[in-house]
C-alpha cells in the first residue's frame, strides 16, 4: 500500500472505514523534550478519559486524539507511541499533521491495528523541539508519521529486485534499498503494514522506488500470517479447526518455552496449527512441511515425501493425509520389557532411575534414523548440509508419577501433560539435560550421531492433535500410524508389560496406549537454518517454497 497526501491536503483512504469510537482522554503531563526548552506542558485529548494510554481491540480501530499546548509558546512536536509488537499506528483523516508547530492544538484522526487477538494497552506521549529536525524519538518509541496515498502512479515508479512493477505483493517481505526523488521527499517503507510512505507531496512529486523482495525462510514464514496470532485462546484439550486454531501461531506462555537467549525467560515460537496448505518446502532432493520456528531461530521441518517433478521442473509435494513415512514397518526397539527401553537411548541396565535412562544404547529407532540420514542427506552437497541446525530433539522421560525404572508401573510428563490432564497444556521445553539429543555437547546432550529426530508428542498437540481424538483436518495427518519422540508409560502388568512411546495413529489421534515393540512409521525430523533463502514457490503443495543454495 502507497500512501501520500496531496497539496490540497485531500485525504483518501486506501482502508475499509471503521467505526470512529468515542474513546477520549485528557492528562495534562510534562513531555519528552531536549534543547533546553524547560520543563513544557501538554494535553492528549481522547474524548474526555483523564490517561494517556487507551486499551486497544483486536482488529483495526480509529481514533480521534486531540493535542493541546499549555504553553504560551509555539514549539514543533511529534506524536508517539510506546513500541509492541502487536501494534501498528497510522495517519487516518486530514485534521492536521502528526508532526509540526502547534500553538493551541491539533486533531489528528489515528487507525491502530492491533494484531493480537487480544485487548492491548497503547501508551501515547508528544516529543517536544525548538527545530522539527532536532525533535529526537526517545528509544523505546515510534513516531506517527503523516501518511498519504499516492493518487497518480505516474508519481511513483516502484522497481524490486531491478525490475519495474505496477504493485507490490502484500503477501511478501521487501526491504527498501534505495529511492530517487525530484523535490528532495521521504520515503519510508513499513513491512508490517505493507505501507509505503512519502512526504511531503505535491503535484510536481516524482520518486523511483527501490526493493529487494525478501528470500529469508522465517521472514516469509511470518510475512505469510502478518506475524502470526497469539495462542492465548487455543484450547489444546480440543482439536484444531477453523475456531480452535487454523494458520500460524505464537506461543503466548514463555514458560512453555526454552531460554535460548539467556534473558531468564522463554523465547516465544511460532507454529503451524490446523489445516494448514501453505507451508510445503521442497529441500535435500526431498519434500517437508514446515512445524514451527524452534527458539533457537531454526525451523523444524518433518519429512513430507517424495516429489514428483514435471518435465517443465515443477515441483509437486503429497497433500496432507498421504502416507509419507520413509520407512513403513519400524519398531521402536526390540525389547520392550521394562522402563528404560522407552528411551531414544537407554542404560545397560534398569535397577535405578539413573541406570535405567542413561544413554548408553541406541535404540532401533535412533539407529534407523541415522541409517536414514547416512543414506538420504549425508551425500547432498555441503551447502546443504551446512543449512541443517544441531537443534535440540526431545525424549521427556520426565516423571508424571511412578519412580520410572525395573517393571514399576510409570506415567511419564507427556503422559501426564495430554493424556490425563482435563486442561491439556503442550509444552516445547525438555526439562532434563539428558533427554536433549543433539550432537554438540554445548547445545544439548551431545548423543546424537547426526542432526535429526522425530517429532514430540507435544509438537503434534500444537499443531492440532489430542489423545483419542480423530484429526484428518490438520498436517500432521497421514494416513499412517507413526512414532513420536515421546514416552508415554510403561504399564508393568504381568507378562505383557511393556514400555510404551506415544504414536500419532492413521486418524491423526495421538495415542499412548501402544507397544514399543510393535512397528509403526518412521517419520523423520530436521531443523534448517532460519536465514535459509528461498529460491522460489509459494509454499503450496504443486508450489513447495524451493531451497537450493547450490543454486
Amino acid at each position: 500500500m502507497i500512501f501520500m497526501k496531496t497539496k490540497k491536503n485531500i485525504f483518501i483512504s486506501l482502508f475499509i472505514l471503521s467505526l470512529i469510537l468515542s474513546i477520549c482522554f485528557v492528562v495534562s503531563r510534562p513531555v519528552f523534550y531536549n534543547n533546553n526548552l524547560g520543563s513544557l506542558m501538554y494535553s492528549i485529548k481522547i474524548n474526555g478519559d483523564t490517561t494517556s494510554s487507551v486499551k486497544v481491540p483486536s482488529g483495526e480501530t480509529e481514533y480521534m486524539i486531540e493535542i493541546v499546548s499549555l504553553n504560551n509558546v509555539n514549539i514543533f512536536y511529534k506524536l508517539v507511541y510506546e513500541m509492541n509488537d502487536n501494534i501498528s499506528i497510522s495517519y487516518k483523516k486530514d485534521l492536521d499533521r502528526t508532526s509540526g508547530v502547534i500553538d493551541d492544538s491539533k486533531k489528528i484522526v489515528l487507525k491502530i491495528t492491533n494484531s493480537s487477538s487480544i485487548e492491548t494497552l497503547v501508551n501515547f506521549d508528544v516529543v517536544i523541539g525548538s527545530d522539527i529536525e532536532k525533535v529526537i524519538i526517545p528509544k523505546g518509541y515510534l513516531e506517527i508519521k503523516d501518511v498519504y496515498k499516492k493518487n497518480y502512479f505516474n508519481q511513483v515508479a516502484l522497481f524490486v529486485d531491478g525490475k519495474e512493477v505496477s504493485s507490490l505483493d502484500n503477501k511478501k517481505n521487501y526491504t527498501l534499498t534505495g529511492y530517487e526523488c525530484n523535490n528532495g521527499e521521504t520515503v519510508e517503507w513499513r513491512n508490517n503494514i505493507k505501507g509505503l510512505y512519502i512526504y511531503p507531496i505535491t503535484s510536481k512529486t516524482g520518486c523511483n522506488v527501490h526493493f529487494e523482495e525478501s528470500k529469508i525462510l522465517h521472514e516469509i514464514i511470518l510475512a505469510d500470517y502478518n506475524g502470526g496470532e497469539s495462542d492465548a485462546n487455543i484450547d489444546f484439550s480440543a482439536i484444531s479447526s477453523n475456531t480452535n486454531g487454523k494458520g500460524l501461531y505464537y506461543t503466548s506462555d514463555t514458560s512453555l518455552t526454552e531460554d535460548y537467549d539467556g534473558d531468564g525467560v522463554g523465547d516465544r515460537v511460532y507454529y503451524y496449527r490446523g489445516n494448514v496448505e501453505n507451508n510445503y518446502l521442497y529441500f535435500a532432493s526431498k519434500c517437508w512441511r514446515m512445524v514451527r520456528i524452534v527458539e533457537d531461530g531454526s525451523v523444524r521441518l518433518k519429512y513430507g515425501g517424495a516429489a514428483t517433478i514435471g518435465d517443465d521442473g515443477s515441483i509437486t509435494c503429497p497433500q496432507t493425509g498421504t502416507n509419507v513415512t520413509t520407512v513403513s514397518s519400524q519398531k521402536w526397539d526390540s525389547a520392550y520389557t521394562d522402563n528404560r527401553y522407552v528411551g531414544f537411548m537407554y542404560g545397560s541396565s534398569c535397577s535405578s532411575y539413573a541406570n535405567c535412562h542413561t544413554n548408553y544404547t541406541n535404540s532401533s529407532i535412533k539407529s534407523a534414523l541415522r541409517n536414514w540420514y547416512s543414506s538420504n542427506i549425508e551425500n547432498q552437497t555441503a551447502e546443504v548440509k551446512a543449512l541443517i541446525k544441531d537443534s535440540v530433539y526431545c525424549n521427556d522421560r520426565s516423571l508424571y508419577s511412578g519412580n520410572g525404572y525395573s517393571t514399576n508401573v510409570t506415567l511419564y510428563g507427556a503422559w501426564g501433560r495430554l493424556f490425563v490432564a482435563t486442561k491439556k497444556v503442550p509444552t516445547y521445553k525438555c526439562s532434563r539435560a539428558d533427554d536433549k539429543f543433539t550432537q554438540s555437547a554445548s547445545v544439548g546432550n551431545g548423543k546424537n550421531d547426526y542432526p535429526i529426530g522425530l517429532l514430540t508428542a507435544d509438537e503434534v498437540a500444537f499443531a492440532g492433535g489430542v489423545s483419542g481424538v480423530e484429526n484428518k483436518s490438520y498436517f500432521m495427518y497421514i494416513n499412517k500410524d507413526f512414532y513420536t519422540m515421546s514416552p508415554a508409560h510403561f504399564n508393568g502388568i504381568g507378562m505383557s508389560a511393556i514400555s510404551q512411546p506415544f504414536i500419532v495413529r492413521s486418524t491423526g489421534a495421538l495415542l499412548s496406549d501402544n507397544s514399543a515393540g510393535i512397528s509403526y512409521g518412521l517419520l523423520p525430523v530436521i531443523s534448517i537454518d532460519k536465514y535459509a533463502e528461498i529460491n522460489s514457490g509459494s509454499g503450496v503443495y504443486n508450489d513447495p517454497y524451493v531451497i537450493n543454495p547450490n543454486e
